[in-house]
């Protein structure tokens, strides 16, 4: 239905299963290589997450849809995101968390949206979120509706710019007595770091084809 090539790509993937996902886990912002080598300082009081990468097809070049959060928020206010949170009662899975989210957040109703896939689970050292990442798409014809609760503003960018070095930038991190570079990226005024910038990081390896978890043992 999608020919763009990155779309093509996507969907012809081997997606990882929640088994799988969990056991190719990476600290979020490092590759999977770096990843593995500081498992042992993995806490263990870890609390879970889902969050939904949301792209956007149709006639116009595929594009990653992320939020700001609200600065009335307890958590990460003001900062970039992709919609998520922890699982509700109701949630059947993982998965059913991030497209429920996403709905509350973005407005988009979760027969609107296409998941693709999970992707790699990602830790988040510092807030100590066990994430799971999903992918889905969504048709441009899809108007959003965001949460003015939850949600400060939203951009889109096109799916390419996770492969041009140009928006890509990066810093040290010190996780224990390690220090380890990470990358963030920006578009526009948006400059998207943390958690957020560690998913886009490995969405964008996969799209290259680099750092797949399958190929690299």
């Amino acid at each position: 239905m999608h020919t763009h090539p990155l779309i093509s790509h996507l969907t012809g993937m081997r997606w990882w299963d929640a088994e799988k996902a969990r056991q190719d886990w990476r600290i979020s912002g490092l590759p999977h290589s770096v990843s593995r080598r500081v498992i042992a300082c993995l806490p263990d009081d870890l609390r879970h997450a889902s969050v939904l990468i949301v792209i956007r097809v149709g006639k116009n070049e595929p594009r990653v849809v992320l939020t700001r959060r609200s600065r009335a928020l307890r958590t990460h206010a003001n900062m970039w995101s992709l919609p998520g949170g922890r699982a509700d009662k109701g949630d059947i899975d993982e998965c059913a968390t991030a497209v429920r989210e996403a709905d509350e957040e973005l407005g988009v109703a979760g027969d609107a949206i296409f998941v693709l896939g999970r992707l790699p689970d990602h830790i988040l050292w510092e807030s100590r979120f066990h994430l799971a990442v999903f992918l889905g798409l969504v048709e441009e014809s899809v108007v959003l509706n965001p949460n003015p609760e939850e949600v400060a503003e939203v951009i889109e960018f096109p799916l390419s710019s996770l492969l041009d070095r140009g928006c890509w930038s990066v810093r040290q991190r010190t996780l224990g007595t390690a220090v380890f570079t990470v990358e963030e990226f920006t578009f526009g005024t948006a400059h998207i770091l943390g958690a957020t910038a560690g998913v886009l990081v490995t969405l964008g390896r996969l799209l290259s084809r680099m750092d797949d978890p399958f190929t690299n043992r």
